[in-house]
């Protein structure tokens, strides 16, 4: 089942996929988290698609609203008797900062812990979409946290700090040239960069 992260831009068509992706994903329950000034946008988008897709029911809420400390238990009592969740979050860089932003830190213990209960199981049931135009600014820091929750069993990247911190040396923007850290076999790790 899985997910998906998605660099798509304005009028890429991140509506539609957010639309289509509860029913090819067979999801029983989806929140789709957007930015504040997107919600009202994104309903009237839902509602002009609704007259050519079918579509199972789609939770909107904002990221203020999950950062707002009186709903931190919402993705738990959201998700909680759901048989194949699905979490879509658009401009999901708006979470991409788990070290320094309360409501990213949020995200990512709920789906971390999501994801300990699916090893314990061994079912795999969260589904998780990430779509954001401008996915990374100047660090591969900025998208590790968010690709790994879409493909946890297939990133891409490093997810060990050490790694990350090595790759973020070799392809980060504004390293100086003598902190340059120059990639090889040897210095990925035991995950290697494709994990």
């Amino acid at each position: 089942f899985g997910g998906c992260y998605s660099q798509a831009g304005v009028g890429d068509g991140k509506t539609l996929v957010t639309m289509l992706a509860a029913p090819m994903l067979c999801a029983d329950r989806t929140l789709l988290v957007v930015p504040a000034e997107l919600r009202e946008d994104t309903w009237r988008k839902f509602r002009a698609l609704q007259e050519h897709w079918q579509y199972l029911t789609t939770i909107v809420k904002s990221y203020d609203f999950l950062s707002n400390a009186k709903n931190k238990d919402f993705l738990w009592e959201f998700f909680r008797n759901a048989r194949r969740p699905l979490l879509v979050l658009d401009e999901c860089h708006e979470v991409k900062n788990v070290e320094e932003s309360a409501r990213a830190r949020r995200m990512h213990e709920f789906i971390y812990e999501w994801r300990e209960n699916e090893d314990r199981t061994g079912v795999q049931t969260l589904s998780v979409c990430d779509m954001s135009g401008s996915p990374v600014n100047r660090s591969i820091n900025d998208c590790v946290a968010t690709v790994w929750w879409a493909v946890p069993r297939s990133c891409p990247l490093p997810t060990e700090k050490s790694d990350v911190y090595q790759w973020s040396r070799a392809l980060d923007e504004k390293v100086k040239p003598d902190e340059r850290f120059e990639l090889g076999r040897e210095s990925c790790g035991s995950r290697g960069p494709a994990g």
